[in-house]
Formats: C-alpha cells, structure tokens, sequence
C-alpha cells in the first residue's frame, strides 16, 4: 500500500485535492448515469461514470477511487475474481488507500465527522482513513 499512498501524496502536490482540477489537468470527465443495482463507479478511457443520485462527498469519493486506477493500474478495470486474495481485490484496496490519501493527505487531531464535514466526504471514508492512519503510519515510525 505504500505505492498507493506515495502516489497520492505526489499527485496531491502537483494538483492538490481540487478533484475537477485533477480531472481537467489529466482531460478525464466525469459523467452521471443510470446505473443499475450496487454499481456506482465504472473507470475507462477518459470517462468516469457515476451513478445518478449520489451524495457530493460519495461522487468524490468514488472519482478519487477511479483515479487511483488511472494512476496505479494499467487499462480499465472491473473486480471479477471470487478469491479471496486476488489481484483485483489488491487493486481495489489499492484505489481505495490512493483515495483516502488524496482526500485527506495529513490526519490531524479532528474526529471523523468533522473530517468529513471538512473535506466533504462520508464518515465512513473519514474512519476509514483514520484506520489506514493507524495501520501504515504509525507501523513506519517503529
């Protein structure tokens, strides 16, 4: 997970986490449709598509996943396999640790919802990234 996060903290340097500035820098669009079903988030070519009626912090949260797979992962992407460690799943957890390190690059001492109210994500994502906090950062300074 460290290539995650070492790629979002550089992109998080050149663009910041202005996710329409990224998307305009990097010629991605992101669409709304009528998705069916749990899909929200489809990552190919240019184009992200979300699906319709999704919260502001959770289209934000799925365009920084999508462009985790821009960044990490090589072509478009879908998790298909049913194992339990498979490389899909590897690069979805990958996206997903990209995200919470853009979204939010420096954990300080605010509590989850007020990190989510500050940077306009869910407070799920919000103690998701506290977790990584605990689980990458503090293993390094050992």
């Amino acid at each position: 997970m460290n290539v995650a996060i070492a790629k979002a903290k550089e992109v998080f340097g050149l663009y910041g986490n202005d996710l329409d500035k990224v998307l305009d820098k990097l010629g991605i669009q992101a669409v709304d449709a009528p998705l069916a079903g749990r899909l929200k988030e489809l990552y190919f070519g240019d184009v992200i598509v979300l699906k319709e009626g999704l919260s502001e912090a959770e289209r934000r949260e799925l365009i920084a996943h999508a462009l985790g797979h821009h960044f990490l992962h090589a072509g478009n992407h879908l998790a298909a396999s049913k194992g339990a460690y498979s490389w899909d799943k590897f690069q979805e957890r990958q996206a997903d640790v990209f995200a919470a390190y853009l979204l939010i690059p420096k954990i300080q001492t605010d509590k989850a919802f007020k990190m989510a109210e500050k940077n306009n994500i869910t407070e799920k994502f919000a103690a998701y990234r506290l977790k990584l906090a605990t689980a990458f950062e503090h293993r390094r300074a050992v």
